[in-house]
């Protein structure tokens, strides 16, 4: 399945039989319950946060960049970010929620920068429902404004950049 961004395309292809290389940057993906009980989602390896890898739901339904969650803010470095005042509310996210919102060096995967010039990072407040600490963060829509997101179901592999079809 391809996501498109520039292009405003969906692609998804027919059933694919071999192994097809990703093209890179690329990545593994698993498919996981969001928390004990939540329908399978996929959490991707290959983001990073100001340079440390976060494992990352992939939600193509928020619309911020990446959302850290409370139990990986101390593990990723960023508990001064976490203590920001200033907040955004995310009207699709929990039928909408308001999350505090710092300033990121970068956002990036497999050390290919995303998103905008100006990176935003997200913290929960009460209200977000968090993963049990099954993985550090979600992305969304911001991360992906001009790119083409390729999830391989098959490979179960995710690469993010370029237009793989025509």
């Amino acid at each position: 399945m391809q996501l498109d961004f520039p292009g405003h395309r969906m692609r998804i292809s027919e059933i694919v039989k071999v192994f097809l290389a990703c093209i890179a940057p690329c990545a593994s993906f698993s498919l996981i319950n969001f928390g004990k009980k939540g329908p399978p989602i996929v959490v991707a390896e290959g983001f990073e946060i100001n340079g440390t890898a976060v494992t990352a739901q992939v939600d193509s339904m928020y619309t911020g960049s990446l959302l850290v969650y409370s139990a990986s803010i101390k593990k990723l470095g960023l508990a001064k970010a976490a203590a920001a005042t200033h907040t955004r509310f995310f009207p699709f996210t929990d039928a909408g929620v308001t999350e505090k919102e710092a300033p990121a060096a970068r956002e990036s995967f497999k050390r290919v920068g995303l998103g905008s010039a100006k990176p935003k990072v997200y913290f929960p407040t009460p209200g977000v429902h968090e993963p049990d600490g099954l993985f550090d963060a979600t992305v969304g829509l911001e991360l992906f404004r001009n790119k083409v997101l390729t999830l391989d179901f098959h490979d179960m592999t995710i690469a993010i950049g370029f237009r793989i079809w025509v």
